[in-house]
């Protein structure tokens, strides 16, 4: 989900920093099914929430902008329709993952808590930016639950259709935590020969798995539980 910075040509932030979750060369899961969408407005990006949650086949949502008092993707400002848009997808069996933030005024200064962006929402899940050796860059905002690669990672360039830049920011980190979970879970289908789409409304991952006949042994789903510390 993204503000539409290119009149619908595909530069928009949101398209550009989803090159980390699925594109072919940076992306963590290629194989993943990706759908961007764009709005210009408070109401919109509210509605694609929500949208999103109500899907079926969607597994994971993840959302790097906010919307605060002096405009889209800066602080200060709480953006509640981020909590509704969570809770929805949490009901419907989905994680939603959102950047935690670029430090004050979102330009890589002095980090500055998450509560400007998500309001303390239990529902959202706030990713932080870190190096590729795992240290946590200095300006990411805090407390974010998990941690990834945010500082100096490849990405696609925008604009182009084969070229690659380096980029910093957890609007990058965020759509690359959803895509290593979306591959994770893609992986645990393809192990118990499932191939329905989408989460299951009718109960959580691993008793989808179970129910296939699958035997979790060992991994994150062999105690029942997939904490926030093992994600990250």
């Amino acid at each position: 989900v993204g503000i539409d910075q290119g009149g619908g040509s595909g530069t928009s932030h949101g398209s550009w920093v989803s090159s980390v979750a699925v594109g072919n060369k940076f992306g963590n899961c290629p194989d993943c099914l990706l759908v961007v969408l764009e709005a210009d407005t408070v109401d919109g990006i509210a509605e694609a929430y929500q949208w999103a949650a109500a899907q079926p086949w969607i597994d994971v949502i993840t959302s790097s902008i906010t919307v605060g008092v002096v405009g889209a993707g800066l602080n200060p400002g709480i953006f509640p329709d981020k909590h509704t848009g969570a809770v929805a997808a949490s009901e419907n069996g989905k994680i939603f993952l959102t950047s935690s933030g670029n430090g004050a005024a979102n330009l890589g200064l002095i980090p500055t808590s998450t509560f400007l962006y998500d309001g303390g929402s239990p529902a959202v899940i706030p990713v932080g930016a870190s190096s590729e050796d795992g240290l946590t860059s200095h300006w990411s905002d805090f407390p974010a639950e998990i941690m990834a690669n945010g500082n100096s990672r490849g990405a696609a360039a925008t604009a182009s259709m084969t070229g690659e830049t380096a980029v910093g920011g957890t609007s990058f980190s965020s759509p690359g935590a959803a895509g290593a979970l979306a591959k994770s879970l893609l992986e645990a289908r393809r192990a118990c020969n499932d191939f329905e789409e989408g989460a299951s409304p009718s109960g959580s991952a691993l008793t989808l798995l179970r129910n296939h006949g699958c035997a979790v042994e060992s991994g994150p789903f062999a105690d029942g539980r997939l904490t926030r510390r093992q994600l990250h």
